[in-house]
């Protein structure tokens, strides 16, 4: 993006904001500049994917992210990078079993991360980390295999604990001998072993035709309940469990969106989602260029209707946060970030700040802003941007900025 562009960019970022998700008139947000880290990798989904948990913060100020690195010796792809300043990052745990196909999807609590995913052959694992902060560094605790079978390749996990204890893990499964695509749900009782539900979410196909899946679910643990924000091709959906529910029991399912929008993402990824205290549900996507939001009432126990919070800004990322007590949106508007925030619980956003980058230059392309940070920040928001430095994107870094909540 040139100079002139970033400007007028800038200049219109105040504007976009439509109907009852508007506040009253502000002034221009203001800019945040990158600066570079050493981050790189040659995988394309170096931060992916959407919907996925990839970053966290422990107590003592790091920020710990979980990236592919790409083609590596030894298939360990998945790393493990934690800093202290968001700018020099310090590799800890790599996973075995991992290239540059692989995402993750992860929770942490206190210094203890669980991190789920899956290899090329389509075998689901889980791994279980400790952080010391004494001397700063990740050990890897244990591994086991989650599932794998002869007739299924599983891959694009997600997972919750509810407050039984219970581990809840979702993942898009594709069968071999049909080639149809479906979202399937597994359980882990405390102490107990890995148990498939024989529960299906959603439609069994492979209408798209391209050999992706047009699908990917997203669990939630919520105060009471676990729920699930899940797609299929151009339709989200939403599905929930009371804890207090046999778990044999079939989930209430209900659909909440449809895109409008001719094109489809190809893994049905391109979402983001964050619970506040309250047990409400925040929820962005992308839909025509356009950043919609939606949010589940927790004392109703439903959806407030999603809706576009933005005209068509060419946005493709977003990531959600819930920061200092407020509903923070990010989205790429172009190839620079614009941050939403709300602070009366989603009814109303501003756009306080625009995170911008130097000009391209050589082979440098920030046309794929693949966007991180934790989904429960701690002070100023660290976020990375994804963009590339290399012919036909072999070479994948990160930029890193620093956002104040207000």
């Amino acid at each position: 993006m040139n100079v002139k562009k970033l400007m007028m960019v800038a200049a219109s970022a105040a504007a976009v904001v439509l109907g009852t998700l508007a506040a009253p008139a502000q002034a221009q947000p203001v800019q945040i500049a990158s600066q570079p880290t050493n981050l790189n990798s040659t995988a394309d989904r170096m931060l992916s994917y959407r919907h996925q948990f990839h970053m966290w913060q422990t107590a003592d100020g790091a920020t710990h992210v979980i990236m592919n690195r790409g083609v590596t010796l030894g298939g360990t792809a998945l790393a493990l990078q934690s800093s202290f300043d968001g700018v020099t990052w310090t590799p800890g745990v790599l996973l075995q079993n991992t290239d540059l196909t692989t995402t993750s999807d992860g929770y942490m609590v206190g210094t203890d991360l669980w991190l789920s995913y899956s290899n090329s052959g389509g075998t689901l694992f889980l791994s279980k980390m400790h952080y010391d902060p004494a001397s700063a560094a990740w050990g890897l605790v244990s591994t086991e295999t989650v599932f794998s079978s002869a007739s299924t390749i599983a891959s694009i996990p997600s997972m919750a604990l509810d407050a039984n204890g219970t581990l809840w893990l979702a993942f898009t499964a594709q069968d071999k001998a049909s080639g149809n695509f479906s979202i399937k749900l597994l359980r882990k009782p405390a102490g107990g072993s890995w148990i498939d539900t024989g529960m299906t979410f959603g439609p069994v196909d492979n209408s798209a035709g391209s050999g992706k899946p047009e699908r990917s679910a997203r669990l939630l643990a919520i105060k009471g309940l676990v729920g699930m924000v899940f797609t299929a091709h151009q339709n989200v959906f939403w599905a929930s469990r009371m804890n207090t529910w046999d778990v044999n029991a079939p989930w209430t399912t209900s659909q909440i969106y449809t895109d409008q929008a001719t094109d489809t993402d190809p893994w049905g990824s391109h979402y983001s989602t964050a619970v506040d205290t309250l047990g409400n549900v925040h929820l962005a996507m992308v839909d025509g260029g356009r950043v919609v939001y939606g949010r589940f009432i927790y004392a109703k126990q439903g959806w407030v209707t999603p809706r576009a919070m933005t005209n068509d800004i060419n946005a493709t990322y977003e990531q959600v946060s819930i920061a200092n007590g407020a509903v923070v949106v990010i989205s790429n508007a172009q190839s620079v970030l614009r941050v939403f925030q709300s602070n009366d619980g989603g009814t109303t956003f501003t756009n306080p700040y625009l995170l911008v980058h130097p000009s391209p230059s050589g082979t440098t392309s920030y046309d794929r802003p693949r966007i991180e940070a934790p989904t429960y920040p701690s002070g100023p928001i660290p976020v990375l941007q994804q963009f590339t430095d290399g012919m036909q994107q072999q070479f994948q870094h990160a930029m890193y900025f620093s956002v104040p909540v207000n």
